[in-house]
């Protein structure tokens, strides 16, 4: 039997008014190690090129080794502006599905792990790398 503990970061979600500055993006089946060379990589840098709102974007390795991203906002956006943001840049359909369902119920949303347990071992998300905007 393998069993499995996830904990998770601290998101700046204000819970009064469901809205945030920070999007945490999952991107699940992208090999952290090609992220920079995927075109994934290209629709991120080209969406916070053009859109205002990007204030700073940063990816890291998870604990399984898939790219996730940190999208940090000029402004806070409400819920449903989160949720197109997310889908833009490729979060994780089956990840929007249950921030939608948790949000429902008054639950926790835009949430990604530091590190996960599994059958005893901790695997640790890796650190934050800064890719836009790019440092000159």
């Amino acid at each position: 039997m393998v069993w499995v503990i996830c904990v998770m970061e601290i998101n700046l979600i204000d819970r009064f008014t469901d809205v945030t500055i920070d999007l945490a993006i999952d991107l699940d089946g992208n090999e952290c190690e090609k992220f920079i060379q995927s075109k994934n990589y290209e629709t991120i840098i080209k969406f916070a090129t053009k859109n205002e709102i990007v204030k700073e974007v940063y990816y890291r390795c998870s604990a399984n080794n898939h790219s996730k991203l940190l999208v940090i906002l000029k402004e806070k956006v409400d819920f449903l502006s989160q949720l197109i943001i997310r889908s833009l840049l490729n979060d994780d359909p089956y990840r929007i599905r249950a921030d939608l369902k948790r949000y429902s119920v008054g639950g926790e949303v835009n949430r990604l792990w530091d590190f996960k347990v599994e059958d005893g071992k901790v695997k640790k998300a890796g650190q934050w790398i800064k890719i836009y905007p790019t440092q000159s």
